[in-house]
């Protein structure tokens, strides 16, 4: 009874939630402010990565860099926008989940940033879906949809690469909110397949992020084999003050190539879950 009573709560609310949204009918499946080639399919995906042009003169990884991961309930509380502007000042790239769209969170501040947006459903108000956030323009941007089994509506996963100064590598940011409204894991399994063979054919750094709603031990059982399948590493915190549903942590940072030199999470009352930061450096390739 204990396991059921939240879990019906949950059910409930997101039954009234979907009463009040509507579906995209007819808007674009994905928007973005850059030039990048929008993908919706795992092949495309995989396809792109092979026609990705070389750099020699990307910088932005270089040194340490910064990333923020937060689930922002959609702006719907007074404050976000001065925290968001106020966490980002320095960071490269912002993942967002039940991001919005509007300028806010497009342009956490001043200087000019690259966005993309995968909307997964909407209200008369707004879009609402993950926005990945970059101070660099990436090489391509992947908007992957699954549906929620019970309410029908779309969870999107963002993926967007970067080119690295030596050939043949990039960088993966995987921005994904999971589904959440079952009993089973077959649809959470299915959706972070989809990720998996992308992840597989990409020989570089990693970065896997997001709102994973991970809030049963059945769901961690599916995620922590996905996760060391792929030589992911989870990003720890010390303390511990992520969103906890049900006696688990729902959001996480996952990262491969990559040196861990500080994390951290901010308490804040502006959303109903705690955002994630943390500061990365390249290993050297031979590493990877």
């Amino acid at each position: 009874m204990h396991f059921f009573q939240p879990l019906r709560s949950a059910f409930f609310a997101g039954i009234c939630l979907f009463t009040s949204v509507s579906l995209l009918q007819g808007a674009p499946e994905a928007l973005s402010n850059h030039d990048a080639p929008t993908y919706f399919s795992v092949e495309e995906c995989i396809a792109s990565m092979v026609l990705t042009p070389k750099s020699s003169s990307f910088t932005e990884f270089e040194d340490e860099f910064e990333l923020i991961c937060w689930n922002i309930e959609k702006g719907s509380n007074p404050g976000w926008e001065q925290e968001l502007k106020t966490m980002a000042q320095n960071t490269q790239l912002v993942l967002l989940q039940e991001a919005i769209f509007v300028d806010g969170m497009k342009q956490p501040h001043e200087e000019p940033l690259y966005w993309s947006f995968a909307p997964g459903y909407e209200t008369k108000a707004h879009s609402s879906g993950v926005m990945t956030v970059s101070r660099m323009q990436p090489t391509f941007f992947c908007s992957l949809e699954a549906t929620e089994p019970w309410l029908r509506s779309p969870k999107k996963t963002s993926i967007v690469q970067f080119p690295l100064g030596y050939e043949g590598h990039s960088l993966l940011l995987v921005n994904m909110h999971a589904i959440n409204f079952t009993f089973g894991v077959k649809a959470f399994a299915a959706q972070l397949d989809e990720v998996g063979h992308i992840l597989e054919a990409h020989t570089g750094p990693v970065v896997f992020s997001g709102d994973l709603n991970t809030w049963t031990q059945a769901r961690k059982d599916v995620l922590m084999p996905f996760i060391s399948s792929f030589n992911l590493t989870e990003v720890t915190f010390e303390p511990d003050h992520r969103s906890f549903k049900m006696g688990h942590p729902v959001d996480y940072i996952f990262t491969r190539g990559l040196a861990v030199k500080q994390s951290r999470v901010v308490e804040v009352d502006t959303s109903d879950h705690n955002p994630l930061i943390v500061t990365l450096a390249l290993l050297p390739h031979e590493s990877i």
